[in-house]
């Protein structure tokens, strides 16, 4: 984890006091949001960040051709690489699916269980 220049905004989702902001090809930065100016805390750009979707402190972050990267909010650690057949640019959480969406001329779609221990994918489409 480092701490580098802001080079633009794809997507962000703000968590207790950290903004949380996904970068595209240049990673995901981390600001505290305190009293006054943001503070850049980190930036992750070992990954690319296209999308970003939270449900409690887990982050999830469209990685594009990396698949999709789970993320401990509260630590900044990864916890899991769940890798996808295709490129992932979009992501929703709901009814209990973590969704990865390709953003290619074939649009495919993976469904990931959020609650299954191991977060084994639980269906492709295309």
């Amino acid at each position: 984890m480092r701490t580098s220049p802001f080079h633009g905004v794809v997507s962000a989702v703000r968590w207790n006091d950290h903004l949380f902001v996904a970068c595209g090809l240049n990673g995901l930065k981390v600001f505290a949001m305190g009293d006054g100016e943001p503070k850049l805390m980190a930036c992750l750009d070992s990954f690319p960040a296209f999308d970003l979707a939270l449900k409690g402190d887990l982050l999830a972050i469209a990685a594009g051709e990396r698949g999709i990267v789970l993320l401990d909010a509260a630590t900044l650690q990864p916890i899991k690489f769940l890798t996808t057949p295709f490129p992932v640019h979009a992501l929703r959480w709901r009814d209990g699916l973590l969704t990865g969406l390709s953003a290619t001329s074939r649009p495919a779609i993976a469904h990931f269980a959020d609650l299954a221990p191991s977060l084994a994918p639980v269906g492709w489409l295309t």
